[in-house]
Order: C-alpha cells, then sequence, then structure tokens
C-alpha cells in the first residue's frame, strides 16, 4: 500500500535548548518526494485488474473515485457507488455492488464496504453483508457483519463472518476454509 507522508515543522517562542545529535537516517524517498506519490480525482470510472498469468482477476465501476498513483507502482483506490465482477478462469464467477471499494493493485485486495452484495448468478445464490474482503490469491469472499446468504429456495442468516468461494458454490464459517 503506498503511504502519503506529511512533514509536520514547528516553531515556538523563545530560546531553544542545544538537542543532543541524533543517529542519522536516511529517509525513503517517498517520505521527502512529493513527486513520488500523487492524488488524482475523478468521476465516474472502470478499473480492470489482472493476475500474473494475465487473466481478468476482477473489474470495479465506480460513480466516482480517488486514486493514489506511485511512481514505485503500489496505486490505491478508493470509490464510491460500486458496481463489478470477480473472474474466474476468463468468465464472471460473481458480480457485486458496494457503497464503497478500496483497492490495492499490489495485493489485489478489495475491501467493499456498504450495503455489499455478492451474487452468483449461475448457481442463484446472493450474499448480503456490511463488508467484504477479497484476497485475490486466495479467491476467497470474506464477508463479515450481518450476513445474509440466500437463494429462491433458501435463506441462511444473520450471521457475524462468511467466506465463499468467487461463485458462491463453497459457502460457510472461515474454520470451514482453513
Amino acid at each position: 500500500m503506498a503511504v502519503l507522508g506529511t512533514a509536520l515543522v514547528g516553531c515556538s517562542g523563545g530560546a531553544s535548548k542545544p538537542k543532543a545529535a541524533e543517529p542519522a537516517t536516511t529517509p525513503t524517498q517517498e517520505s521527502t518526494d512529493p513527486e513520488t506519490t500523487r492524488v488524482l480525482q475523478s468521476g465516474p470510472s472502470e478499473l480492470e485488474t489482472r493476475r500474473a498469468d494475465g487473466s481478468l482477476a476482477f473489474v470495479i465501476r465506480s460513480q466516482s473515485s480517488r486514486a493514489s498513483i506511485s511512481e514505485g507502482g503500489k496505486n490505491q483506490l478508493f470509490a464510491q457507488g460500486i458496481k463489478g465482477e470477480f473472474y474466474d478462469n476468463g468468465k464472471i464467477a460473481s458480480r457485486f455492488t458496494a457503497t464503497e471499494a478500496k483497492v490495492d493493485n499490489v495485493t489485489k485486495r478489495v475491501v467493499l464496504t456498504g450495503k455489499v452484495v455478492l451474487t452468483s448468478e449461475s448457481r442463484g445464490v446472493t450474499m448480503r453483508s456490511t463488508r467484504l474482503e477479497w484476497e485475490d490469491k486466495q479467491r476467497i469472499a470474506k464477508s463479515s457483519g450481518d450476513v445474509l446468504v440466500e437463494s429462491k429456495d433458501w435463506r441462511l442468516g444473520r450471521m457475524k463472518e462468511v467466506w465463499a468461494t468467487s461463485d458462491l458454490s463453497k459457502v460457510g464459517s472461515p474454520e470451514r476454509f482453513k
């Protein structure tokens, strides 16, 4: 994750006492060079993220977004009014909506918050929660906060935490996935 550093320099009235010498440290370029990280804001946007093999991991569309772009390649997206899809084997595994999203391009981690709905249209299953974390390396959706899982034939919920595969073919407690 990119870290935006801000140096605060203060003055105080009156004479100051000499300080003992502190060990010399070399600050990172990111914390001292304001050109290293840029923040861009936009209206509607679309973010496609691919895996190392070039396959599509997820697509996120937003009504508005703010991106933190670092010359080191560590970029983050903060977005509102979210719609998107998680992909598996080149096909849409599930669709999602949420109030907000935070995405880290290096870890391919997505955090959806606020009225999160994850739907597998092929299975006819929907998972609703207040928060969903997606770690693309594991390809598991970790939902928390009043989780409800339902289809047209059954309903399971309100639970504290539920994990699921991207297509909602496997849904259960975190212990089931370990």
